[in-house]
């Protein structure tokens, strides 16, 4: 079919006040799905045939050489997909059974690209699993940033290789790495701080019995996405950070980065003994730099610290990392924190660092 050719009426219906479905989520799957079913080698980026399209893809961000991730087609095969398109049909992904939005098939009927449409609700855990350990290809779309988009130009029939926009997805050859990140990216998409700036970096950290999402943006240094360290150990993202925990090898840290406490490297000039008013040592000496994940709070600073920890027999001119609480509780210029425990001693962080 070429791009001058008069395209079917694909029509659909939208129920008002169905419980079950919203009118957008009903037009957005609609409209992918007809766009991916009419879709031709000529409307997806000017090839005569899908052969020379599939040399034009990936499609990068921008002047980079990154390919986008939020190109439909950056995921999926670039081929004929006609009378290949289901609707809310059916299918088994490894004994799984599921009901996708929108999903394709090759020539021996079996799904390979899944599309999830995104507007109050997002895939449960036992799904996601089942999206991230098949043999498919896997979309997910936000309907709301798709739905002007797609009815602007849904009559305009060239250009969709970059037109043809979703969220984020994966191809079914990508590492189990690339799959729980871009699913991590989903899940936390429309909560702060995601939903307002980039998340340039993230990790899980094992803490107090959680898997906790730890992410850092532009402008926001390291720090605990609420979703994870709020939400019960059985939410989805917790059980998604958990699933890929178990599965891969973590690296070490030391670094703490609890928004409460931080790690001070500290260098003792003396130790005063034990009072009545205090069962604890008490250091005198130089915070020589005191951080909060890979954040540098402060530098150089003059300081007590009461050692609250199980290791007391500090000699004066040793050098300790000391896990604190982060107030001050020093009066009239002087400082004061509290020791929870020796840094290096409490057992290293385990973190497992996401794309």
């Amino acid at each position: 079919m070429k791009t001058n050719d008069v395209y079917p009426v694909w029509k659909f219906t939208i129920d008002v006040h169905n419980p079950e479905e919203t009118p957008l989520h009903a037009a957005v799957k609609n409209m992918v799905a007809a766009k991916l079913n009419y879709m031709t080698p000529q409307e997806l980026c000017g090839s005569e045939t899908w052969e020379d399209a599939d040399k034009k893809f990936p499609m990068c961000e921008g002047q980079s050489r990154r390919p986008a991730k939020d190109l439909i087609y950056n995921h999926i095969p670039r081929q004929s997909f006609y009378e290949k398109v289901r609707i809310e049909n059916d299918i088994s992904l490894n004994g799984f059974f599921m009901k996708p939005d929108v999903y394709a098939f090759d020539a021996a009927f079996k799904p390979h690209s899944v599309f999830e449409i995104i507007v109050t609700s997002k895939p449960n855990i036992e799904k996601l699993i089942a999206l991230i350990e098949a043999d498919v290809n896997v979309i997910f779309i936000y309907a709301e940033e798709v739905m002007i988009p797609l009815s602007r130009n849904l009559n305009i029939h060239r250009n969709w290789g970059s037109k043809f926009k979703c969220f984020t997805g994966w191809k079914a050859t990508d590492s189990l790495l690339t799959k729980v990140s871009r699913a991590v990216d989903m899940l936390i998409a429309d909560k702060f701080p995601a939903n307002s700036k980039e998340i340039l970096e993230k990790k899980i950290s094992f803490v107090y019995g959680v898997y906790n999402l730890y992410i850092k943006t532009a402008d926001r240094d390291w720090g605990p996405h609420l979703g994870s360290r709020m939400g019960q150990p059985t939410s989805t993202l917790n059980k998604l950070l958990e699933y890929y925990a178990e599965k891969t090898p973590s690296t070490s840290e030391t670094v703490n980065y609890e928004e409460g406490s931080m790690t001070v490297e500290f260098v003792v000039k003396r130790t005063l003994p034990k009072v009545e008013w205090s069962n604890h040592p008490f250091h005198i000496g130089t915070i020589l730099k005191a951080t909060q994940g890979e954040r540098t709070l402060f530098t150089n600073k003059e300081t007590a610290i009461v050692n609250q920890t199980n290791q007391e027999n500090i000699e004066d001119g040793e050098q300790v990392r000391f896990s604190c609480g982060v107030r001050n509780y020093g009066q009239n210029g002087d400082n004061k924190y509290y020791a929870n425990s020796i840094a290096d001693k409490q057992g290293s962080n385990k973190v497992w660092v996401l794309e």
